[in-house]
């Protein structure tokens, strides 16, 4: 099988979350993970092979970029000055409900490529802010808002809603003063227009 000439540890494809669910479920839409080929975040959507009575032989999946599950164009030229994260609501050890970031982008407005980048250990968000749980219940249901919260110490505008039908969910944060810094450039601009 061709799995035996693919690096890493996740070469083999029966061990991954994917395989295993497309071969129970019938279709199967993974969370990002890095490709052990490309190095790019990608997503697998995986359906089961099945043998003329119906029975699963394996599975087989087309790995896509997460820029491509989410309609963005790679060659499109992002004015965003934040942080975009992907989040999954799901157990942590000890036994309570964590938000686990299972990809980012984080780049210059000025770069024109949108790369996203899947951590290479577990990164649960986490914030002191008052209103980080109500975050949290958010992502766990499935609610989109926007809330202004603290990030990295800088006061921040965070929107999120749920983008598949598995919990995972696009959290988008702005620093305040960005914004800000934006919204004076645009009254100066209005300003020097009305003179």
């Amino acid at each position: 099988p061709a799995h035996a000439y693919l690096p890493g540890p996740w070469a083999d494809p029966r061990d991954t979350s994917w395989y295993k669910e497309a071969m129970t479920a019938g279709i199967s839409i993974s969370l990002p993970f890095k490709d052990t080929v490309t190095g790019q975040a990608v997503m697998a959507v995986a359906i089961p092979i099945l043998d003329n009575d119906g029975r699963p032989l394996g599975a087989t999946a087309l790995l896509l970029t997460v820029d491509s599950m989410l309609g963005i164009g790679t060659d499109q030229k992002q004015s965003f000055e934040g942080i975009t994260l992907l989040v999954h609501a799901t157990e942590r050890p000890g036994g309570d409900v964590g938000i686990l970031e299972v990809a980012s982008s984080n780049r210059p407005a000025s770069q024109t490529l949108h790369r996203w980048e899947v951590p290479d250990e577990l990164h649960w968000l986490s914030s002191s802010d008052a209103a980080f749980p109500l975050f949290v219940n958010d992502i766990i249901f499935g609610h989109g808002r926007i809330r202004s919260m603290e990030y990295e110490g800088k006061p921040s505008l965070w929107g999120y809603g749920q983008v598949d039908d598995y919990g995972t969910s696009l959290v988008m944060i702005l620093p305040e003063e960005t914004l800000n810094a934006r919204a004076d450039e645009a009254e100066a601009h209005i300003n020097t227009s009305i003179e």
